[in-house]
């Protein structure tokens, strides 16, 4: 029978008997979930020396409960060799103690070790009868060593209670969820692997914590955006929990976090389905149950590739126990032909997604399983769940007959409550941890449906035409919506009606409009990126390479910028080079020409080395008019030239000659017209 402990607030040292030692307890029962809570609710008399009266909220509740072991992880790897000690009982309390961490209270602790108990670290020097073992690099390998499961002194604290006449209740949660009042600071938009975005999480929180995680998964994901996020709610949320985006299970061991690939085991358990036993209620779907997979690739030439099988199918071995074929078209964008790979070669990537599927179980019912164990008789029925109380745990795979199809189905534990006094498991439940089917249909969809909750190549590209997808992170071969909304957006090709991002990644965008921050491309082509609003507080578009057909800006900002022709209805230049251009109105403040043919030139001060001039009638100091002529060896005449007002105002003869009356200064002036008011 294990024994109750209560603490203060601030206690960090939990090795004693607690302030008043044993609580005299009438119920304490601990709730476990998958990736969820763990809490205790307990009950305790109006006892006569007064210890109800400690049940108090934020006072800390010490007692077993059952621990997953999980395997030693050092920099992702797997811990194989571990020794086995005696503790010396001639050392003092001090050194004997566990402590939870290397340093508690100023003392230095020498090694980590894991006892019945308790994990933490310990004096060296009271070690004694070392056993050395070696253990295989596996999740499971530490069980050669040790269970799968211990009872382990566990820490809550209260923040529930409710007193009466004759007893007092209490709910308590497990003290690590102390860090659901704390906030991280971390957030990174690259990529990342789970142990950095778990030591980042940690380490960014507002207020220092004790709490450490470990992971045995590999791979990186894009992004991690937990900043201002409770680190809990960062690790566990459903949606975008750090849990939810590496398929991960959690393990905890007081402030110890662990997010493990698969935490559970298949320990060989089997049991009958069900319906009529008392204690145990068992249902199965076959909705979402696919007995055959056609899976697709795509020919060089982007036609569909099938395999050649009849239909381009491969069976399920269950396929049998069903009354007709469920047929699943599975795509597989590893299984494209192209100079890489061959045919043969998609063919075979093709096999294989398809029978992953099948490994994965989309071709056995969904089970569900409500299991009372204290409310099953000691009948021969009930035989086979005795077992399955004292064996399985949380996340435990657990094997259920089907008797009526003839089928085994695999479901997993997924929650169990525990009696701490009496030390067994009272009831669970079991079904499945996560979807077997890999996708939700387009008809199934509703407006808005969480990107987590969609398998990869599950949705084809009309399945999202009136839908909106509201993401942190998006990660996609190809996206085709007509509204996305998202922090980060990465896409080997997007065509996308409206996005809102704050980062967008993308080998080809069509954008009709676009709202962000930033905008990064290593190619954007107008002919597939076709922009016809844009609108931000701070754009940058970085791109090796723009093509485009037309361009509309308001504002169109380079450094360089090889044009080859421009039409504008109005240009203003600073300093130019144009190969060819065409105005009908041009000021230039500099400008630079090897030849310009213009049909009129108007000047407000001109200096001209080489001008040359036809025919010229300038207005003389005596404001009459003359005609200017060059003659013979160059000699310049003048002769009086009888101007009408008409002429003047027109600014040429009726001839066709241009009157000038500004000042010219040229050294030779050739041209058939030069219009100017003075002219030496």
């Amino acid at each position: 029978m294990a024994e109750v402990y209560i603490y203060r607030p601030d206690c960090r040292d939990f090795s004693t008997i607690g302030v008043c030692g044993r609580m005299d307890a009438s119920l304490c029962d601990c709730e476990m979930v998958a990736n969820g809570m763990i809490e205790i609710t307990l009950e305790h008399p109006i006892d006569p020396q007064g210890r109800y009266l400690l049940l108090q909220n934020e006072w800390i509740i010490k007692t077993e409960i059952p621990v997953l072991t999980t395997p030693e992880i050092e920099n992702g790897q797997y811990v194989t060799s571990v020794q086995s000690w005696t503790v010396s009982p001639g050392g003092t309390k001090n050194e004997r103690t566990v402590w939870s961490k290397p340093k508690d209270g100023g003392k230095k602790k020498g090694w980590k070790v894991k006892t019945g108990k308790v994990t933490g670290w310990i004096e060296s020097s009271v070690l004694i009868d070392r056993v050395d073992e070696i253990i295989p690099a596996t999740a499971s390998g530490i069980e050669q060593v040790v269970p799968g499961w211990q009872l382990k002194e566990q820490t809550f604290r209260i923040y529930n209670v409710n007193q009466t006449d004759n007893k007092v209740t209490v709910n308590a949660r497990a003290r690590s969820y102390d860090l659901a009042y704390n906030l991280t600071t971390y957030e990174i938009n690259t990529e990342v692997t789970l142990q950095a975005a778990l030591d980042g999480i940690l380490a960014g929180t507002l207020e220092a914590t004790e709490a450490e995680a470990y992971t045995d998964i590999a791979g990186t994901r894009v992004g991690v955006h937990a900043k201002d996020l409770n680190p809990i709610e960062a690790m566990l949320d459903p949606e975008d929990g750090l849990c939810a985006r590496w398929n991960a299970q959690m393990v905890r061991d007081e402030m110890d976090f662990y997010l493990l690939a698969h935490a559970g085991r298949n320990r060989g358990l089997r049991i009958e389905y069900a319906r009529n036993l008392a204690g145990v209620h068992m249902s199965t779907n076959t909705e979402d149950v696919f007995t055959h997979i056609r899976p697709i690739g795509e020919t060089k030439d982007g036609k569909p590739l099938h395999l050649t099988t009849e239909g381009g199918l491969v069976a399920s071995p269950n396929a049998g126990n069903y009354p007709f074929m469920r047929i699943y078209p599975l795509k597989v964008s590893e299984a494209k032909v192209s100079d890489d790979v061959s045919t043969a070669l998609a063919r075979t990537r093709m096999e294989l997604a398809a029978q992953n599927l099948i490994d994965q179980g989309i071709d056995q019912p969904k089970v569900d399983g409500k299991i009372a164990f204290e409310r099953l008789g000691d009948t021969h029925r009930y035989a086979q769940y005795r077992q399955l109380r004292d064996v399985a745990f949380l996340y435990d795979t657990i094997t259920v007959y089907h008797p009526v199809l003839g089928i085994d189905m695999q479901a997993q534990v997924c929650r169990l409550k525990w009696d701490c006094l009496r030390e067994h498991t009272k009831d669970m439940d079991i079904g499945d941890l996560a979807k077997q089917v890999p996708s939700v249909s387009a008809w199934q969809l509703s407006g808005n449906i969480s990107g987590s909750k969609l398998a990869a190549y599950s949705i084809g590209g009309t399945a999202l035409r009136d839908d909106l997808i509201n993401a942190r992170h998006i990660q996609a071969d190809s996206v085709n919506a007509d509204a996305i909304q998202a922090e980060s957006l990465t896409a080997e090709t997007a065509v996308v009606q409206q996005l809102n991002a704050m980062s967008l990644q993308a080998l080809t965008a069509k954008l009709n409009s676009v709202t962000a921050q930033t905008i990064v491309t290593d190619t954007l082509a107008a002919s597939v990126a076709n922009l016809m609003h844009v609108a931000a507080q701070d754009i940058h578009v970085a791109a090796q390479d723009i093509e485009a057909g037309r361009i509309s800006t308001d504002v169109l900002a380079a450094v360089l910028a090889d044009l080859v022709t421009v039409q504008a209805k109005v240009g203003t230049f600073d300093l130019s080079t144009v190969q060819n251009l065409v105005s009908s109105a041009l000021t230039l403040q500099r400008g630079q020409a090897n030849s310009m043919y213009i049909t009129n030139l108007a000047v407000t001060s001109a200096n001209l080395l080489n001008v040359t001039v036809g025919k010229l009638v300038i207005k003389g100091d005596d404001n009459l008019y003359y005609e200017v002529g060059v003659g013979a060896n160059g000699v310049i005449r003048t002769s009086l030239y009888d101007a009408t007002a008409e002429e003047i105002a027109a600014g040429v003869t009726t001839d066709g000659r241009q009157i000038v009356e500004e000042t010219i200064n040229a050294q030779t002036i050739t041209g058939k017209y030069v219009s100017a008011e003075e002219a030496t």
